[in-house]
This record gives C-alpha cells, structure tokens and sequence, in this order.
C-alpha cells in the first residue's frame, strides 16, 4: 500500500436544530446536501458501552425480585449523539440529503417535533441507528415503566418518515435499527427500502406495558420495503413493537430475505414482532418471502392485535413498497436501474427462458412473474450483468403474465408481457445428491428453492444431504415445486439417541396438516401424528429408514419401513378431510444431532 487517506472525525452532531416548548424552530427546510464524518468517542472510550435496545445504552442495572415491575432485570439507559440533532420544531423539512460515516446515529428528531417530513435521504455507514424519533427513558427512568411526560409539547407528533434508503447501519453497535421510535404520536413510516441491518428494522415504541399510559398511538408503518435484517443479532424483527398503541397499524409491507445469523443464540427473530404489551395495531396486508424465522411473533401481554390476510403474495403491495418513483433515484447510488431489452414472448412450464439486458448485477437478485394480482419467483439458472437465464416452475398457471428483474439492491426493470404455456405430463424429480460436491452447502437450484444448516456430504460410499442443527435448533431444506397431489419418498437415517425432548424431524405436507415424528418423553421412535391420534414406530439409531408420504385430493398417507426390508402393505397412518390444495414440502429437523437424507423422490399424481 502506497498511499491511503485517512480521516479522523472530531465533532459528533455536525447539524444541531434547537428550539425551545415556548419557542420551537418553525419551517426550517436542509435540501440536497451531504454530511460526511461524525465521531462519538468520548463516553465509549472512558467507560465502554453496553447496548440494551434500540440504539440506547446501558448507564446502569439491578436486579430485584421484589419490584412491582414484572421484569426484575432492571436497566437504566442513555441515548447516543446523531449527527444531526433536531429538536422542538414545527414544520421541519429535510430532503433529498446524505448522511454517511456517522460515529452514532444518523439523524435524531430527538423530542418536540412536529408535522416534521424526514424524506427522500440516504443514510448509510452509520455506526448506530440510521434514523431515531421521540423520546425515550429519561435517564432517572428504569427503561421498563412507562414514560408519559408533564408537558405535552415534549411528544414528537404527527411527523413523517418516507421514501429514504437505509443501508449499513449498526455498524459498531449492533442493537441499533434503520428507524428507532420511542413514545412517538401519530408518527408515518411509509415507503421506505431498509437493508443489511443487524438487528430491526423498524422499532416503534417502548416501555413494555399493556395497560398503563402513555403518548403513543394513531401510529402507521406501511409501504416498506426491509430485507437482509436482522443479519446479527436475534429476537429481533423486519418491523418491532412494543407497548400499548391505540388505532395503530403494520400494513402492506414487504419483507423478505430474512436470514437467521451464523451467531443466532435464543429467541428467533420474526417478520413482524409484537413484543411484550402491544396492542392497538392492525395488521394487515403485508407480504412476506424468503424467512428462516416466524412471519408473526407475539409476546407477552401483546393483544388487541387483529391480524389478517397476510399470507398472500400481492403483487401490488410488492411493487409499491419501498421508495416511490419519485425518489427512486437514491435507490441508483448503488447500482443503475435493471433494463430488459430481450425476453421471449412465451415460454413452456418447466423450461428454461434466457433475459438480455442490462445493469442485472453481479450478484443473483429476483426474476419476478406476476399474473393474477400475485407475484412469484422464477428458478435461476445462471445470472450475469447482462444476461440472465432461469426457469419457470410447474406450479406457475398458465397464459398472460408479466417479468421483471430485480437485483441484489432491490431495483426493479420496468415490466415485459409474457405468455406462459402448460407442460403436459406429471412432474417428477429424483434427487440422489451425486451431482453435488462433497461438503458443498445445498444451493438454490431446479429442485431446491431454500435450506438452512443443509450440506451434502460423504456417506456409504455416495453422498447423502446432511442437516445439522446444532448452532441453530433448525435445519431444512425445501423443495421448489409445490404440488397440489403428490408422492414423496426418501431415506432417512439418524445418527443420535434424540436425546432433548422436542428433539425430532417434522414435515408440513399439505395446507398446515402435519404428519410428524418427534422425541416424546421416552424411547426413541417414529410418532407420525396428526395431533389427536398419534401411530408409534420406533427408531433405531444409525439405521436407514424410508418414508413415503402420498396426498390425493383430501386424504394423506404416511408409512415408514427399514430400507433393508420390505415395503409394508398397510399405511402407518392415513388422515382424511385434508384441506385440498398446493402443499409445501420442507425437510426440516429440530434434532440436537445431525440427521441425513437421500434418494429424495418427488412426483406429481395426476387423476
């Protein structure tokens, strides 16, 4: 290395807008500038920092089983400096500005403002919390109980955050999130695309209560785009809430691509979490793709949360999240809009179709199908900068649809009209795993559309696929067609006592009916269950199992047999009234030990 700038920040709040309950700032507008290098070393360097949420730091702790507060891990917090530092204020406006390379957080609207409209910014390289609003625990203030201040003037309310790209923060202190707001009033999140965060997304609220007062309600988070969340850190959520939050909603977001971190340890995080004492949201409308956590997690004393109608890939909450048009433009500072110049005007089910372009990436992003008022995902085959080759699943219906490319960063081509044809004949896959390279992680292919904790690996003289738990309490690997009748068979060999109980391996086969085996309290065995009448095979370890799993119309079947006997006659266990439609097929285990597969076979029956 021959030469190599270095720049070493000296002030931590580089913008400071300051006015007063009698005197607030009024109609003070900041438009199209940059601000670069704010530090924060002062307190980290003289006393260390321990994160507690949210961007916020511990000052102090105590335990005490004989508080009133029902969590007796007792905390009192500070906040952190931003970069810019707003507080009482009317009509503040900042618009279409940078901030980067901030020592703590971004922008901070810290108490008192109102009707501001944080929009159309792009925060990024931010040490702490890229954006944070209203107040928080006063430091006197165990961060448990709730806060609800004397003068009214001191709540932030009726302010707006939309259409602003968040990316890369929490950089050094990983409990921060894109958007963080504490007793915050009438706040709107809306439209905006937040990726590659440690922990939350976006976190509204605070105090862990449900039935005490406070200043937040008539809150809205809708319209955003958040993937790559949560990359660090766990129980945390794509969208955060804690509290009561009267006539407040989560609607018609998107949220997608959450992956649980290689560090994960205890809670899992989710889509959308509803942490200790929520109430008052509606949720509603919001899309979900490509979770290794729960789309909904609910805490305690978290009710008064009606939640529907979120299990639907709607393409128009797909296409309208994240940053409006409008704005669009920052979504380029990372990569220029994807442009399809080439794509057949038809393609078969099942068969490969090639797109010619440009400013696809280098990195693999999305082929979108919509049709219907639902969206989709193609298979990808191969993906370049310029040429893209994936494949149309069977499942997908046939006639009209539209294509477009979304890359890596999350920018859309504008739509190309395609029709798709139906294959005719059944559908069937063989997996033996041999075309794999031993110790390689099971990639998305033709026949595989996700996995966690899923590798190929050596055995018996071929290869098997292995999925070992241990770091994460899960491993899975799902297949990419789902069918609405279907055959299914594969070996299954466990190399554990299942000691733990909960320790097992369960298959989802149709519509949330479960056909399962699992530890129960005693020796190991197969538990194929549907609940209410479980049938008992037993298991013994380092011995090869088949299972065969059949689902026509509305009866499911399972059996299961020693792969060096005979394939029994009879049906372990058969349930019927199964809701008929498309199942999803997912190996997945919960299993302490690793557990194998092989010779995975996957056919469609047509009546």
């Amino acid at each position: 290395m021959d030469n190599l700038t270095v720049t070493a920040p000296k002030l931590e709040t580089l913008v400071e807008v300051k006015g007063s309950p009698e005197k607030p700032v009024r109609n003070l507008e900041i438009h199209g500038l940059t601000f670069q290098y704010g530090n924060w070393a002062e307190y980290p360097n003289s006393h260390g920092l321990l994160n507690a949420q949210a961007g916020n730091f511990n000052i102090d702790n105590d335990w005490d089983p004989r508080s009133d507060i029902y969590d007796k891990n007792l905390q009192w917090v500070m906040r952190p400096p931003a970069g810019i530092y707003v507080s009482y204020t009317d009509n503040f406006v900042f618009e279409r500005n940078t901030v980067e390379n901030m020592g703590a957080t971004g922008v901070d609207l810290y108490y008192g403002t109102r009707n501001s409209q944080i929009v159309g910014n792009i925060i990024r390289n931010i040490s702490g919390n890229g954006i944070m609003i209203a107040s928080y625990s006063p430091e006197d203030l165990e961060f448990h109980l709730p806060w609800n201040p004397k003068d009214p003037r001191d709540i932030s309310r009726d302010d707006r955050i939309a259409n602003n790209h968040i990316y890369n923060i929490g950089m050094d202190y990983m409990g921060s999130c894109a958007i963080a707001a504490g007793y915050v009033q009438a706040v709107t999140i809306e439209h905006n695309t937040i990726h590659d965060t440690p922990y939350t997304g976006i976190s509204v609220g605070w105090g862990w209560h449900h039935n005490k007062p406070t200043p937040m309600q008539y809150n809205i988070i809708r319209y955003n785009n958040i993937y790559d969340a949560c990359k660090q850190m766990s129980d945390g959520g794509g969208i955060y809430t804690l509290s009561h939050q009267p006539n407040s909603q989560i609607v018609k977001n998107y949220i997608h691509d959450l992956k649980t971190a290689s560090s994960f340890q205890g809670t899992r995080n989710a889509a959308i979490f509803l942490d200790e004492g929520t109430g008052g949201y509606t949720v509603e409308d919001n899309v979900f793709n490509n979770l290794q956590g729960n789309v909904h997690r609910i805490a305690r004393n978290a009710n008064s949360n009606p939640i529907t109608d979120n299990t639907k890939p709607l393409a128009d909450v797909i296409q309208n999240a994240g940053v409006e048009p409008t704005y669009r433009d920052i979504l380029g500072q990372i990569g220029n809009a994807p442009v399809i110049s080439q794509a057949p005007e038809s393609v078969m089910q099942d068969e490969p179709l090639t797109i010619q372009g440009k400013n696809f990436g280098s990195v693999q992003g999305e082929v979108q199908l919509a049709a219907g008022g639902l969206i989709h995902t193609a298979t990808i085959n191969s993906w370049t900068d310029t040429t893209i080759t994936a494949v149309i699943p069977r499942t997908e219906s046939a006639g009209a649809a539209q294509i477009r490319v979304k890359t890596a960063s999350g920018a859309l081509s504008e739509a190309v009209a395609v029709s798709i044809i139906e294959q005719e004949g059944a559908y069937h896959v063989t997996e033996d795993f041999e075309g794999y390279t031993a110790d390689e992680t099971l990639p998305e292919n033709k026949i595989w559309s996700g996995q966690y904790a899923a590798t190929v690996v050596e055995r018996d003289g071929g290869k098997a696929l292995k999925l070992d738990p241990k770091k994460t309490k899960n491993g899975n690997a799902t297949l990419r067609e789902k069918l609405q009748d279907y055959r299914l068979t594969y070996d299954i060999t466990f190399d554990t006592d299942l000691p733990v109980d909960g320790d097992g391996i369960y298959i989802n086969i149709k519509n949330g009916m479960q056909l399962e085996w699992i530890q129960l309290f005693g020796p190991q065995k197969f538990t194929f269950s549907d609940r209410a009448n479980p049938a008992v095979v037993p298991i013994e370890k380092g011995v090869t199992y088949t299972v065969k799993i059949e689902c026509q119309g509305t009866t499911a079947s399972a059996k299961v047999w020693k792969k060096a006997e005979a394939e029994p006659k009879e049906w372990t266990i058969t349930k019927t009234n199964v809701t008929n439609g498309i199942g999803s097929v997912k190996l997945e285990t919960y299993s302490s030990d690793p557990i194998y597969f092989d010779n995975v076979v996957y056919e469609e029956i047509l009546s």
